[in-house]
């Protein structure tokens, strides 16, 4: 009796974070023999180190070694290691709180507490979630809260695009701004030589009017569809198929 042999194939998938650095770093490095060098004179100004406009020129190229490209990741965690650190502390406490149940509880407890209740549904929802959105906790897993939100807009009789926008552009319009995010805000304003988190009452400024504007607009999309479903994006079939298994 003859054995079937089994041709196991590669299969391919999204390689890791980490590959993915690596790849692109060995790729400037191979560029740094493709393009030529050149920079701009810079000149210091109340301690922040500005580009003087116009002053570009070619200079010697000195292409980056095979060894240079493992030192560069050594270099550049020791430049930046002020930021690393906040963002490691910052991510693992907040890592240590989501992994009790914390978070999803009080969002879950929320949602409860606001049930059947339109406008103090889309209020709540949408500024805790943009709270979090600003903190940059809940960005990219932000996915996984909108079945919930779709659930909770069809018990109210409302199509699944309430339920998407209070809990995705809730988190959005917060993070838009991102005000105390070590990730976003932090990484751009080092790189700027600005002090941490300045001109943070500008972005609070800007993120209530975001916040207010994407409350404002999602209310007034759910009392229009509430008064005449057949106005609702999904389409007036599926809004109707959607409210009878409801009923």
């Amino acid at each position: 009796m003859e054995k079937a042999k089994e041709k196991k194939g590669l299969k391919w998938g999204i390689p890791d974070a980490y590959v993915i650095l690596f790849g692109i770093l060995a790729l400037m490095a191979v560029l740094t023999y493709l393009i030529p060098a050149g920079e701009f004179s810079r000149e210091e100004i109340e301690g922040i180190t500005m580009v003087v406009p116009d002053s570009y020129q070619q200079i010697a190229s000195s292409p980056a070694s095979l060894l240079d490209i493992f030192l560069a990741i050594q270099e550049g965690m020791i430049s930046s290691a002020p930021l690393i650190f906040l963002v490691l502390i910052i991510g693992g406490s907040f890592a240590v709180i989501e992994s009790t149940g914390a978070i999803d509880a009080m969002i879950l407890k929320t949602i409860e507490k606001t049930k059947n209740k339109e406008l103090l549904l889309i209020t709540v929802v949408c500024i805790l979630f943009s709270i979090f959105g600003a903190l940059g906790i809940i960005v990219n897993a932000v996915i996984a809260f909108i079945p919930i939100g779709i659930i909770l807009a069809r018990s109210m009789k409302l199509d699944a695009m309430v339920g998407v926008s209070i809990i995705y552009l809730g988190a959005y319009a917060g993070f838009n701004t991102a005000f105390l995010d070590p990730l976003t805000t932090g990484t751009a304003q080092q790189i700027a030589q600005l002090p941490l988190f300045s001109g943070i009452g500008y972005r609070i400024v800007i993120y209530i009017t975001i916040l207010i504007t994407t409350i404002a607009y999602i209310a007034y999309y759910a009392n229009k569809i509430k008064n005449d479903p057949a106005k609702s994006v999904l389409g007036n079939t599926l809004f109707r198929k959607s409210k009878r298994k409801i009923s």
